[in-house]
């Protein structure tokens, strides 16, 4: 049926999806020499003739080579045979690398391409790559290999918006996949101190992934390595209050009350900035009758550190904090209570 087909652009994608079929039925040998047939006739003088059409046949075959999990064939086919598609297929291809755990390849590939940059004496031609080939160094995932290379890539002057745009995807990558502190780390280490702003914004970016992703899951883990970091770079006060809280009280649960009384007095500072009123309401319903007292207020979390204190056996700090309490009723609750602390 196939070979009635009169057009290569027909004959080509028609050759690559029965290759396919055949695989998945586990014809294998079958499937390689369709593909193969279908490579020789997107290879042929014929298509050559259009580079459009051959590069959007070829490209097509990249993808069923890596269908059926022929992946160096489709880097040598996308390598040699493509034009306008070659970066698009190449990232492709290193993305299906590293999928199948093959990253030593990712690696030397990316080697192998920024060492031909860095030689290209035309250097227009490096900027207009560098940012592609950095951005496949991301996309797979090879973020060891971006710091060992990274004096490589700051030496070609590509612009420093395009730089910005890349360590911010790079520092977002790692805080997506929880790895707060080395996406803090990444920040810090990167040519962005001319640019203050930013590295305040991208920091306080990935602090607030970091919180709203799962501090308090990783603090079950033990993890003060990773939530530390995070600590600081926190804007919010209440935010920042309740995550030093909640460090200190693990702290405490695993029985390090030393390493948790310093924590607790920095909650403790951090609280005292929270702006609005001492004790604040929400309101709900469309009449706004439905009020619910709000849990991260400043009275709300100076009552916890004080509490915090006593649990700690730390009374007189206890005492010292709840009396800083500027409203009666919450401050007379938050003494009671350290008081019944105090005689069990």
């Amino acid at each position: 049926m196939t070979i009635a087909i009169a057009s290569p652009s027909q004959q080509v994608p028609a050759l690559g999806k029965l290759a396919v079929a055949y695989h998945q039925v586990g014809q294998l040998d079958k499937a390689t020499q369709l593909l193969r047939q279908a490579v020789q006739l997107a290879q042929s003088p014929e298509v050559a003739r259009d580079p459009i059409l051959q590069d959007a046949l070829v490209k097509g075959l990249v993808d069923a080579h890596l269908l059926l999990g022929q992946r160096d064939e489709a880097l040598t086919l996308a390598q040699s045979s493509l034009g306008t598609s070659k970066e698009e297929a190449l990232k492709t291809v290193m993305i299906a690398y590293t999928k199948a755990g093959q990253t030593n390849q990712v690696e030397q590939w990316l080697s192998k391409q920024l060492s031909t940059l860095r030689s290209n004496p035309n250097e227009w031609e490096q900027k207009l790559y560098i940012g592609s080939l950095l951005q496949t160094a991301i996309e797979t995932q090879q973020f060891e290999w971006i710091r060992q290379q990274w004096s490589q890539f700051s030496a070609i002057d590509y612009g420093s918006v395009l730089q910005d745009w890349q360590v911010v995807n790079m520092a977002t990558a790692y805080a997506q996949t929880g790895q707060h502190k080395k996406a803090v780390h990444w920040v810090q280490q990167l040519p962005l101190d001319n640019r203050s702003v930013l590295r305040i914004k991208l920091l306080a970016t990935i602090a607030l992934n970091a919180h709203q992703s799962g501090a308090t899951e990783l603090l079950k883990q033990n993890r003060f390595d990773l939530v530390l970091p995070v600590v600081e770079q926190i804007t919010v006060p209440n935010n920042k209050t309740q995550l030093l809280l909640a460090i200190a009280q693990r702290r405490g649960e695993l029985q390090q009350v030393d390493q948790a009384l310093p924590l607790l007095a920095q909650a403790f500072h951090v609280a005292q900035t929270i702006p609005g009123e001492e004790s604040e309401v929400m309101c709900f319903g469309a009449d706004g009758l439905t009020v619910v007292d709000r849990e991260d207020d400043r009275g709300s979390l100076l009552a916890a550190i004080a509490l915090q204190y006593a649990h700690f056996k730390q009374f007189d700090q206890g005492f010292k904090v709840a009396n800083t309490l500027q409203e009666k009723p919450t401050r007379e609750q938050a003494i009671g209570r350290i008081q019944c602390i105090t005689r069990v």
